[in-house]
């Protein structure tokens, strides 16, 4: 079976394609439970939206990012725009994220990831050695950034901030 959602069409090799008679929602990847996609995967033209948790294989590619009533959790090499949880929200290295980061609980990022917008948590980040940051940066909790981090943006946090070697922060804190 084919479900395509953005023209839904059910195609079977026992029937001709007929137009749905229940709406979807305008994702490619939508679930009512937990998401789990493998490693490699490439979702084009949407976002992927669960109501739990959210699990993405390395070498992944998301194109309009992803949102989740749950938490995120994303192997190596993950590459999409937004990621938008309740929950907390974890990257593995070298990963890249276009735009913004908003976590309900902690943020924590491998080594070399690179995020191009604004990161939010309602409690501590922990960033990577080698982690790049366009944008602000504001936790609720504790922040700690490993060696050689930069953000280019303003800190702020209700927690205290541990800076590790050759990391710069070339906004306001």
């Amino acid at each position: 079976y084919v479900i395509q959602t953005e023209h839904s069409f059910f195609i079977s090799p026992f029937e001709e394609p007929v137009e749905p008679t229940v709406q979807f929602p305008p994702y490619p990847v939508f679930a009512n439970q937990k998401i789990t996609l493998g490693t490699s995967v490439k979702v084009y033209d949407g976002k992927v939206v669960g109501n739990a948790d959210v699990q993405i294989g390395g070498s992944s590619y998301i194109e309009d990012g992803a949102e989740g009533n749950g938490k995120f959790t994303g192997g190596t090499s993950i590459s999409a725009n937004n990621l938008t949880f309740n929950g907390n929200v974890q990257l593995g290295g070298s990963s890249q994220i276009t735009g913004d980061i908003n976590s309900g609980g902690y943020f924590n990022s491998g080594t070399s990831v690179l995020v191009g917008g604004n990161i939010f948590a309602n409690d501590c980040v922990d960033l990577g050695g080698s982690t790049n940051v366009n944008g602000n940066m504001d936790a609720g909790g504790n922040v700690s950034l490993g060696t050689s981090v930069k953000i280019f943006g303003n800190l702020t946090t209700a927690g205290t901030v541990s800076i590790g070697g050759s990391s710069i922060i070339y906004g306001l804190i």
